[in-house]
């Protein structure tokens, strides 16, 4: 546990360097949006169709154990912080117990990614993303407090919304991919999406180090550890320079990797 804080606060620390801008999110089409109570009253979402790649974000945090003008408690989707100042940007969190999330679809633990601080109120940051193939049949969102099973003190809400890409035949190749990381690294030939994207979508990688991969389509992702090239610990943009540039090596795992890319920028896998 120890170490996966540590980890999240590098996390942390990479994402507030850039400020991404998803090309493919430019394409979405924007499908319902509601507030989720921390009463753990649960919302249901409109049917998601069977095979869509959907990008849902939830965002804010709520207040849990109310004493003497300021709460025991901040949770996020994912995080608390403990007895925090009248801040909601937190120097010290911890993720949620045993593994769980705070916020839950269809009544099971979604890991919403690497922590994401607050800003200057509720829904400036503490903002996630996780992407989901529709199943024909709507989801249900919960808050669970899982800081002190206690909902007759809690306060506010998440806010959630989900948007639906447009239907795509097939995932990006590994040749697709590694020429991303070639026009950057060796400076050969325009790439399709810019340094910031390729940046961020390595971090959300990243996020599942040590942790099982999600659901992708039915596809099977490899561990993120396989991918780590110098075995540092942290997946990189140069991991995936090495492993997509080197054939002798790394080539049992280009598929692998690609699909990784095409579920964190939101296109279906490729086969």
């Amino acid at each position: 546990m120890k170490n996966l804080v540590i980890k999240l606060a590098l996390l942390l620390a990479l994402t507030m360097s850039v400020l991404p801008m998803f090309s493919a999110r430019a394409q979405e089409t924007f499908l319902w949006g509601a507030d989720v109570s921390s009463t753990g009253e649960p919302v249901t979402s409109p049917v998601l169709e069977a095979g869509i790649q959907y990008r849902i974000t939830a965002k804010g945090v709520f207040g849990s154990d109310y004493f003497d003008g300021g709460w025991e408690y901040l949770v996020d989707a994912q995080y608390y912080a403990v007895n925090p100042p009248h801040t909601h940007w937190w120097t010290d969190y911890y993720p949620a117990p045993d593994g769980h999330s705070f916020l839950q679809i269809d009544g099971m633990d979604a890991y919403w990614g690497p922590f994401n601080n607050g800003g200057i109120d509720d829904f400036y940051g503490h903002e996630y993303t996780i992407y989901y193939t529709g199943t024909g049949a709507p989801i249900v969102f919960t808050i669970v407090d899982w800081v002190d099973m206690d909902y007759s003190d809690n306060q506010c809400h998440f806010s959630i919304e989900i948007w639906e890409f447009p239907p795509t035949e097939e995932g990006k190749s590994p040749g697709y991919w590694g020429h991303q990381f070639k026009a950057y690294y060796e400076d050969k030939g325009q790439p399709h999406h810019s340094w910031e994207e390729l940046v961020a979508w390595t971090q959300d990688i990243d996020g599942y180090y040590g942790i099982d991969p999600p659901d992708f389509n039915g596809y099977e992702l490899p561990p993120v550890s396989s991918l780590d090239t110098d075995s540092n610990g942290v997946f990189t943009t140069y991991d995936a320079y090495i492993i997509f540039t080197n054939k002798r090596q790394w080539k049992d795992v280009w598929i692998g990797l690609a699909n990784w890319y095409n579920w964190a920028a939101g296109f279906p896998p490729y086969y």
